[in-house]
């Protein structure tokens, strides 16, 4: 398979986790997400390693591995603090430590009885951003790391 039929075949199996993303909010079930998700990693990960004309040098490896590394290393620091956060928002009043608030707004809406009107409160919307996240830092340093190192989109002429 060439680099560009890849692609393509990667685009269809996001666009259909997109449909099947819709079909599993509109039938309230997160089961047909998570099958999926698992079936399109799957079949893009065969698809890969069928995949012809990828050049995979040493400088190219250390450069995956180093821009892999440094998004762990802010990673974890950031979903680490998150995860801090959300535990106490939801454990102060359970271990009947709940004062003055001082983050008034976040206190109004408990996470044991809040309906979930604003997504950027529900927490598997903020890992799906933080998800995110790993791809743009992933992306950032590989092009940090390719033009220090002299990756492959440097013109040497």
């Amino acid at each position: 398979m060439k680099q560009n039929s890849f692609y393509i075949l990667t685009g269809l199996v996001v666009t259909a986790l997109v449909g099947i993303f819709w079909l599993s909010l509109e039938w309230n079930n997160a089961l047909p997400i998570q099958i999926g998700f698992i079936i399109g990693v799957i079949i893009l990960y065969m698809a890969r390693s069928r995949v012809v004309g990828i050049i995979a040098d040493e400088r190219s490896i250390a450069i995956s591995r180093k821009a892999a590394f440094h998004t762990l290393e802010i990673l974890w620091v950031v979903f680490f603090t998150f995860s801090l956060g959300f535990i106490v928002w939801t454990s102060s009043k359970f271990f009947g430590l709940e004062r003055t608030p001082t983050f008034r707004y976040m206190r109004e809406h408990n996470p044991m009885d809040m309906v979930f009107g604003r997504p950027f409160l529900n927490p598997g919307f903020i890992q799906l951003l933080f998800l995110c996240m790993i791809i743009f830092l992933y992306v950032g340093f590989k092009f940090y790391y390719e033009r220090k190192y002299g990756g492959e989109d440097t013109d040497e002429e």
